[in-house]
C-alpha cells in the first residue's frame, strides 16, 4: 500500500481517501470480513427462498395434476 497516495479521512479511525481517484478505502480488516460474512448470509437467503418458491411451484402444479385425476374418477364413478 502507498501510503503517501492515501489521506486518512477526519472523523473516522480506518478510513483513508486515495488521492490519486478519490476513492474512501477502509483499512480495518475486520469491518470488511464481517461484511463479507453479511453479504455470504444474505446470498445463502436468497438462493433458500428461490429453492423454497421452485418447491411450492412444484407442488402447486402437483396438487393441480391430482384435483383432474380426481375429477375424472369422479365423472367415470356417476
Amino acid at each position: 500500500m502507498d501510503w503517501d497516495k492515501l489521506q486518512p479521512v477526519e472523523g473516522f479511525e480506518h478510513l483513508y481517501r486515495d488521492k490519486r481517484n478519490g476513492a474512501i478505502i477502509n483499512m480495518d480488516a475486520q469491518i470488511f470480513e464481517d461484511e463479507r460474512k453479511r453479504k455470504n448470509i444474505a446470498l445463502q437467503k436468497i438462493k433458500r427462498d428461490q429453492s423454497v418458491a421452485e418447491k411450492v411451484e412444484h407442488l402447486e402444479k402437483e396438487l393441480s395434476d391430482i384435483k383432474i385425476l380426481l375429477t375424472e374418477i369422479a365423472g367415470k364413478i356417476k
